[in-house]
């Protein structure tokens, strides 16, 4: 997307899609929960229970292309404009980003077909904050946003699991994952280079964190016979085997 997306300094996203994500500046683009502290878990149907102990990350972006529009908008109301070939096969219902790398507004598709997508329902108003036009290089991208998370699976082990913005179904990445643990990289001097790393809380900010150490412990679903050693994860010996099966914990 626009270089302007990563400069919180210079822009300010207008959000009128129902149930938005939390987006409102570039800072909410990555947010860890220590321990799942201040995580909704929205699965149902199953619903898969974290692990007690392991971290949980959510990352939210725009998708790196956008679809530029075809027709200037006259009205804040006006549909959008877009290639009838819908190259990123945009659906209704998506939150999708328009933007001209000075303003950008985040909103919910209503309709999407014959190179018009339109924002009235599924939005607390169908007025985005400026008219967007083709001759000023506006765009409009996909609001993508995933949670990972290790959670209980069906048998009776633990996984890696992801869920998009929105669902309420995980999908199981990785099984055999016993932990997760997440230390962000703290730049408070604007330097960009890591002055601290710290585990989320609810006063970190997520503006100031450049990079992220993830740890994740693994385990084989196979009995195996190894020598007696200790595992050491997240600076903890959580485990010492007795040299006939490494498959508990």
């Amino acid at each position: 997307g626009c270089r302007t997306l990563g400069d919180g300094d210079t822009w300010t996203l207008n959000i009128i899609a129902n149930s938005p994500p939390n987006f409102s500046t570039p800072a909410d683009g990555l947010t860890g929960y220590e321990s799942g502290l201040g995580w909704v878990n929205p699965t149902t149907m199953p619903t898969i229970t974290l692990v007690a102990g392991t971290d949980v990350i959510t990352i939210s972006r725009v998708s790196g292309l956008g679809v530029p529009l075809t027709g200037n908008m006259t009205l804040v109301t006006d549909n959008i404009q877009i290639a009838a070939s819908n190259p990123y096969n945009f659906l209704a219902g998506d939150a999708l980003l328009i933007t001209d790398c000075e303003s950008a507004d985040l909103f919910r598709a209503t309709i999407v077909g014959g190179g018009v997508i339109t924002h009235t329902a599924g939005n607390t108003s169908n007025n985005l904050s400026k008219v967007y036009r083709q001759d000023e290089g506006a765009v409009v991208m996909a609001f993508e946003s995933t949670t990972y998370f290790i959670g209980q699976n069906a048998q009776g082990g633990s996984a890696l699991y992801m869920i998009p913005f929105g669902s309420t179904t995980a999908t199981e990445l990785v099984s055999g994952v016993q932990d997760m643990q997440l230390f962000f990289a703290i730049d408070n001097n604007n330097d960009q280079r890591p002055d601290s790393y710290v585990v989320a809380t609810a006063g970190t900010d997520w503006g100031e964190v450049i990079s992220v150490i993830i740890g994740m412990l693994l385990y084989t679903d196979d009995n195996i016979t190894v020598d007696a050693q200790p595992f050491y994860f997240n600076d903890t010996n959580v485990y010492l085997s007795n040299g006939t099966d490494v498959n508990t914990s």
